[in-house]
């Protein structure tokens, strides 16, 4: 064994460095050995060395596999919440639980496809996620697909409702209703004059005579639920009351408590969406949820009674079952 093998064996620092630059920075091996002065076998050694010893590990996300699934959980969440149907995605190492989650709602919709020629989605970061890895089954009938409530800004179009419903019309071939409107504007003025335009109106009544919705489950103060009070620009009095309302969580930025009971606040007056009723009424409402910080959220929306379905990982589902 030579010297410049062993220096590289006892030197954890270089081991690390050159690990990093091959697999994150994409450097080949013999850039590599030129920027650190050694030899390229070397440098093959020293990668080598980094996956035997466990210090770098490789995980291969095949989107053609399915995803596991904890059937325990799922029994125990539908029983605990009357629902009808529960799955839940095994732990993968490797892979986030948002994907993990968004990859099994898609196989469930997949499985509904056949039943319905409507879909309404609302917006967030695991419903884009669905939307994005959903796979056209085969053989399906032209879907007509919605957003449950308006756009975004600008800054988070990408997770809005209509992006997502872009999304699946791409990857179903199915085709994309948009609602013109923002989902939240800066006053309830505002709000009732766009509630009173036509074609906002329309959009929304063609929204909610879907026949499948997936809604995202946001937890109060977790992610974009975080900000939705900030964008009504509500005035500190109604800021207050928000905070003091004991929301546990929302659909479609409709706020529930931990009971599921609807809580209203000044937010309500500034948001363009399906209400809470309008979404009871759709046949089948699947709700999807990543991260055991959504738990509250979670518990609180499923004893609501809204969503009949309930797409999570299995962090998640035990933090929920243990509350």
């Amino acid at each position: 064994v030579t010297g410049e093998t062993m220096a590289g064996r006892r030197d954890l620092g270089t081991l690390v460095e050159v690990a990093k630059m091959y697999y994150l920075d994409g450097i080949n091996q013999s850039r590599i050995a030129k920027t650190l002065g050694i030899s390229t076998s070397s440098v093959s050694r020293m990668l080598n060395q980094a996956r035997e010893t466990g210090l770098v590990t490789v995980a291969i996300n095949d989107p053609r596999e399915g995803v596991g699934r904890r059937e325990d959980l799922e029994e125990a969440l539908a029983a605990r919440f009357c629902l009808e149907s529960a799955y839940v995605a095994a732990h993968r190492p490797g892979v986030a639980p948002m994907d993990l989650v968004a990859r099994l709602a898609a196989e469930v919709v997949n499985g509904r496809l056949s039943q319905v020629s409507s879909i309404g989605l609302s917006w967030g970061r695991t419903v884009s996620a669905f939307a994005h890895c959903f796979e056209r089954p085969r053989s399906m009938t032209p879907l007509d697909i919605y957003p449950l409530s308006g756009g975004m800004s600008v800054k988070d179009s990408d997770v809005s409702g209509n992006a997502s419903v872009q999304a699946l019309a791409r990857r179903c071939g199915g085709k994309a209703h948009r609602i013109d409107a923002p989902v939240i504007v800066s006053s309830a003025q505002v709000c009732a004059a766009m509630l009173a335009e036509p074609i906002v109106l329309e959009a929304l009544r063609d929204a909610a005579s879907c026949e499948l919705a997936v809604v995202g489950i946001g937890s109060m103060g977790v992610h974009w639920s975080a900000t939705l009070s900030l964008a009504a620009v509500l005035s500190p009095a109604e800021m207050a009351e928000v905070r003091a309302a004991g929301i546990a969580g929302d659909v479609c930025g409709r706020t529930l408590n931990d009971d599921g009971e609807a809580v209203r606040t000044p937010v309500d007056d500034h948001l363009i969406g399906l209400t809470l009723d309008e979404l009871r009424d759709i046949p089948e409402v699947i709700g999807i949820a990543a991260g055991a910080e959504k738990s509250r959220g979670v518990a609180g929306i499923l004893r609501s009674g809204i969503v009949q379905s309930v797409v999570v990982d299995e962090q998640l589902a035990d933090v929920v079952l243990s509350t």
